[in-house]
């Protein structure tokens, strides 16, 4: 019983010691901020400003006038052309901008674009021409032209 009553008491006070970490880069001093290894540059932004210049044409080459835009997210749903003025998007795209061209057919707008996105989807409400498009984010300043 002695045996039994020693052994308890032995896992029990074995439970209770407390684990080293395995890598002391973890401990982190919280009293010195500076001490973090932060790199050069990093300023903590979740965000960054996109210059969207976008022109709508109809199928003759005319300017589309007051033509609706809209810029999504990229989903993994695979989005309409269908010619329709009501875009068919899924429920998972997340829309970033809404728009309209200028009488030019222009849009040109800066938009505030999450960090983590490489490319968005950007869909004009004009029938007769290819109105999807998804471009990627590699440049501060985005062009297409859809006709």
């Amino acid at each position: 019983m002695k045996i039994l009553f020693f052994s308890f008491l032995t896992l029990l006070l074995i439970s209770c010691v407390k684990p080293k970490p395995k890598n002391n880069d973890l401990e982190i001093d919280i009293e010195n901020p500076s001490a973090l290894n932060i790199p050069d540059g990093f300023d903590y932004k979740m965000d960054r400003d996109i210059q969207f210049n976008l022109q709508v044409l109809d199928h003759n080459g005319t300017p589309g006038r007051f033509i609706g835009i809209r810029i999504y997210e990229p989903s993994n749903h695979e989005l309409s052309n269908n010619d329709t003025e009501i875009p068919d998007i899924a429920d998972s795209a997340a829309l970033i901008f809404s728009g309209q061209t200028n009488n030019m057919g222009y849009l040109e707008e800066t938009v505030r674009i999450p960090m983590h996105l490489e490319s968005v989807q950007i869909q004009a409400s004009q029938l007769g021409i290819n109105n999807l498009v998804t471009l990627n984010l590699n440049n501060d300043v985005i062009f297409h032209e859809f006709k």
